[in-house]
């Protein structure tokens, strides 16, 4: 069954994958269209609450991703864990790496942007691992730090937008069938033994079969 096959739930909510799950932890490996946890306008449809029913017991959301961005991240399973974990993220002492793809064909091959979001420090490192005729580029992007919208605010500035992304960029007749933004490798400290851990999540199908047509028209 390929990655976005996965079974929908009675409410037609795409479903998730538990890469981990212990007594202190569970690490997900969550899909495009699903809230991380509940907002103010609603407490259903969210991965925070499908996991609790899944696992059991209350789930504690460490970070999250935004609705459109698939990929790895972990919530906590007891206060402990939440506040060593939230620490942990405040402290940026985390491995967090992005697939993404950008518009545009970008002429250099690492970039680190230091821009602030929301007034704070941000700092994302942009490597090319792809570039493609039809006019795109697959990058890995690097957190330092973690706000809302980083990476896209970051490719913004840049001037190649993630594509998909219709809050922060423009349309293309290249754009994937969602956002083109993948959490795909986390790396964090157990909270409870210490030790470390790093998860690596592909590319959904609906971003590889994307990547394998611009691919078709040649790459750089």
């Amino acid at each position: 069954m390929g990655r976005e096959a996965r079974r929908r739930d009675e409410a037609g909510l795409p479903g998730f994958e538990i890469v981990r799950c212990d007594e202190e932890i569970v690490v997900v490996d969550k899909p495009a269209g699903l809230l991380t946890a509940p907002t103010p306008e609603s407490d259903r449809g969210n991965l925070a609450r499908l996991v609790a029913e899944k696992v059991g017991g209350t789930i504690y959301v460490v970070h999250r991703l935004d609705l459109g961005t698939s990929g790895l991240l972990v919530m906590a399973r007891t206060e402990e864990a939440n506040r060593a974990l939230s620490e942990v993220f405040r402290a940026h002492d985390v491995e967090r790496a992005y697939m993404a793809g950008l518009k545009g064909v970008v002429a250099w091959d690492e970039r680190t942007v230091n821009e602030p979001v929301a007034g704070r420090h941000a700092e994302t490192r942009f490597s090319v691992v792809e570039r493609f005729e039809a006019g795109a580029t697959l990058a890995r992007c690097v957190l330092t730090t973690g706000r809302t919208h980083q990476i896209r605010l970051h490719a913004k500035h840049l001037g190649h937008p993630v594509m998909g992304d219709t809050q922060h960029g423009e349309a293309s007749e290249i754009d994937p069938p969602r956002m083109a933004l993948h959490a795909a490798v986390l790396g964090i400290k157990h909270p409870r033994t210490g030790e470390m851990l790093r998860f690596e999540s592909p590319l959904p199908d609906a971003l590889s079969e994307w990547v394998a047509g611009l691919r078709e028209s040649g790459s750089r």
